[in-house]
């Protein structure tokens, strides 16, 4: 596996051996090597053909040089592995010649389209030196989110500099933002907890939901935000009105073109038609860019607002089930339904 990916300025592909001088340049430059755990100083022709010789690509990493378009010429480097059953670290540098021109912002989008579209890493994670604030930027431009300090050891310097430790999830990346009149749905985010632990906990959302625990704390919230409940290649959006998270709307995976939906909306927000309008969106969304071809759901048989949002998009209510919720004294009537695109009915 050797990919090749263009961008608007660049091209990122493997190494060659012809790169080696250039290698020299980018990566021997103090003002790079200080930033990096494992470049040591002087880097010599030697040490850059022999770090060549060691870049590869295959399903669990990829070392690519970062060459201008114009050129061909190596200006820089990004890429991304694990070893077996650990978590894909993310590096780059680029010679400081080219600083200051947006490159990496351009470059670092397209590497994670790599990972987590044809690797389908689940997630990713990084470090920046606190002293590199530009490296950060690039890092929260992406959809990355600081998790906690650490400090980093580099073979260039003496010290072991604070760092700041980053995780990407591929739900967050592949989840879209969508407008709608009055909302955005998002990504969420772990400064969301604070916002949904209230929201979701309140008996008159949870007795709706499924598969919650009782009560719900800021623990709860967080454990969900890391990803760890959560499959991948689910798409999960943030229902925000401009002053935060209000609630949830999600297409969780169930097999290719196939999504199963669910939403909770949190009580002061109910009865204004928001989440009619926040839904709207997603399932256009889901048929349209998302490639779906049928949208499963289900909902208790007590609710009412649910089920009548379902019908309005055109889902056809099939089998009774039985469903149960932390809430209630035990198991419930409950109603499967399902939706094929040539279906839907966007809501006016």
């Amino acid at each position: 596996m050797n990919p090749v990916i263009e961008t608007p300025r660049l091209i990122l592909s493997p190494y060659r051996a012809e790169d080696a001088d250039a290698m020299v340049l980018n990566a021997g430059e103090p003002r790079v090597a200080r930033m990096m755990a494992s470049i040591p100083l002087p880097f010599t022709r030697e040490r850059a053909l022999a770090r060549i010789t060691k870049a590869g690509c295959d399903d669990r990493r990829f070392v690519l040089a970062i060459r201008d378009r114009e050129t061909g010429e190596a200006i820089g480097e990004i890429g991304a592995g694990a070893r077996e059953g650990a978590v894909a670290q993310f590096g780059y540098f680029l010679r400081p010649d080219f600083w200051g021109r947006g490159l990496m912002a351009e470059a670092v989008p397209a590497a994670l389209d790599h990972a987590f579209g044809t690797l389908n890493w689940p997630m990713i994670e990084a470090d920046a030196l606190d002293e590199n604030p530009a490296s950060a930027r690039v890092l929260l431009r992406a959809g990355f989110e600081p998790m906690g300090a650490s400090t980093c050891t580099s073979v260039a310097r003496d010290d072991t500099p604070m760092t700041t430790f980053y995780r990407l999830l591929r739900m967050r990346w592949v989840t879209p933002t969508l407008p709608t009149a009055r909302l955005t749905l998002r990504p969420p985010r772990m400064t969301d907890a604070p916002r949904i632990a209230p929201l979701i906990g309140a008996p008159e959302v949870m007795r709706m939901i499924t598969s919650l625990p009782m009560p719900y704390t800021l623990a709860d919230a967080e454990e969900w935000l890391s990803g760890s409940l959560s499959n991948p290649n689910d798409v999960t959006c943030a229902i925000d009105d401009g002053t935060g998270l209000i609630g949830i709307a999600s297409l969780s995976h169930v097999e290719p073109g196939v999504r199963s939906f669910g939403f909770w909306l949190g009580t002061p927000y109910w009865g204004g038609g928001l989440m009619s309008e926040a839904v709207n969106a997603l399932l256009a969304w889901g048929f349209g860019p998302g490639g779906l071809d049928r949208i499963e759901s289900s909902a208790f048989m007590d609710n009412i607002a649910s089920r009548r949002i379902h019908a309005k998009l055109g889902f056809v209510e099939g089998a009774e089930t039985t469903l149960t919720s932390s809430v209630r004294d035990g198991p419930a009537p409950g109603i499967l339904m399902s939706l094929i695109r040539q279906d839907w009915t966007p809501i006016p």
